[in-house]
């Protein structure tokens, strides 16, 4: 579940070290081809689709754990909510400067 959560994490700073990069011309004309449109596309479907997937599973699971008893832990619903969010602003910002 912690590699599950890395990648996660690692999905909205890569849609946006993707865009920035190809806004500053980094990636070698990478960004002029239909692969890295199609890079673009994925990430920013599947970052919020991920976060929002990691918040449903540690709600679950705060949620097991206040039944059984046991104090939960709120830092990784928490975290989940952060991220989710974050991949949300990412994913505005990102289709508010996208040109047709």
């Amino acid at each position: 579940m912690t590699l599950v959560r890395l990648i996660v994490a690692a999905l909205p700073q890569l849609l946006l070290l993707l865009a920035v990069g190809g806004a500053l011309d980094l990636l070698g004309g990478w960004n002029h081809t239909d692969g890295a449109m199609g890079a673009l596309l994925g990430l920013i479907i599947l970052s919020p689709v991920a976060t929002a997937l990691l918040l449903g599973l540690e709600a679950v699971g705060a949620f097991r754990q206040r039944r059984r008893g046991v104090r939960p832990v709120t830092f990784r619903p928490g975290l989940a909510a952060l991220l989710f969010a974050e991949a949300l602003v990412i994913d505005g910002v990102l289709l508010t400067q996208m040109r047709m």
